[in-house]
């Protein structure tokens, strides 16, 4: 008899996220969970699911390309991490990132398909029922989100 046991969890220390499905990886931070920086810190995802292209930036995650940069928005927990530079998301791509449980982080939005575009993000790619936000984006500007010690994200107020 055989049996198969599968496990997911969002820590980044034991997820493994696959490549092998039909959409193309264009870019990203981090290759795969187990890149992140920090054992404790969750994988996050980002991916168009509406429109043809998005491009923006983000401050305050556990990996990046640039300088750190830290901020203070009313009703978010404390924004401390690193910056990434500018990245255009098409509609076949996904960009993965790391975040610390407990912080914020902001994406910062220069430029969008005509009529918007819709994100769906989550910070708990290889859980079993990951749990996600579609964040609708119609204007320029700074869009920011908190992530808790389940990995869970919401939209700050």
């Amino acid at each position: 008899m055989f049996s198969f046991l599968n496990l997911g969890c969002e820590k980044a220390e034991i997820q493994k996220s696959s490549t092998s499905d039909n959409q193309k990886i264009s870019g990203r931070w981090v290759d795969e969970c187990g890149d992140c920086p920090n054992w404790s810190d969750c994988c996050g995802r980002i991916e168009l699911i509406s429109g043809e292209f998005i491009q923006f930036e983000t401050c305050g995650t556990a990996d990046g390309d640039a300088s750190t940069c830290t901020d203070e928005i009313n009703g978010c927990l404390e924004i401390d991490g690193l910056k990434n530079s500018l990245f255009t998301l098409d509609s076949e791509g996904r960009l993965f990132f790391c975040m610390e449980e407990n912080h914020s982080f902001i994406i910062k939005v220069f430029n969008f398909s005509l009529g918007g575009v819709v994100i769906n993000i989550t910070c708990q790619v290889g859980s079993l029922s990951p749990q996600s936000i579609n964040v609708p984006i119609t204007a320029t500007g700074t869009y920011t989100f908190t992530v808790n010690d389940e990995c869970e994200i919401s939209v700050c107020p």
